[in-house]
């Protein structure tokens, strides 16, 4: 097999499998924006924030839970929707946490999503 498409085979096969836990979103000033999240909830498992917002930057409005598009499956995944509103230009972090809702702290089964805010 040629190096080239041994390269490209390797980066689909392990790029793809699951979602950066870094990513950065780019607003204006006064903008809302939200962040989605797959999650799970019949299991407990549940999306945190890790750290307190930085709300000269970013403010939570809301968060709300969508059912899994067939409900009629036991345990799908559905999407949790968190709303924030950028206020003002600069940068922020938020960080989320996906585990167990009686569980406080990262374990070996948690996931962990990262989003970079920049505002301007």
């Amino acid at each position: 097999m040629h190096p080239t498409y041994l390269l490209v085979f390797l980066a689909l096969l392990f790029g793809c499998s699951e979602k950066s836990p870094y990513q950065t979103i780019r607003v204006k000033r006064g903008e809302v924006f939200e962040i989605k999240l797959e999650a799970q909830i019949a299991t407990g498992y549940r999306w945190r924030l890790m750290d307190s917002l930085d709300t000269r930057y970013v403010e939570l409005l809301n968060t709300q839970y969508q059912e899994a598009t067939r409900p009629d499956v036991d345990g799908g995944m559905g999407t949790e929707v968190w709303s924030f509103r950028a206020n003002a230009a600069g940068k922020a972090v938020i960080r989320f946490l996906y585990n167990p809702a009686w569980q406080k702290d990262k374990t070996a089964d948690s996931k962990e999503r990262i989003f970079e805010i920049i505002i301007d």
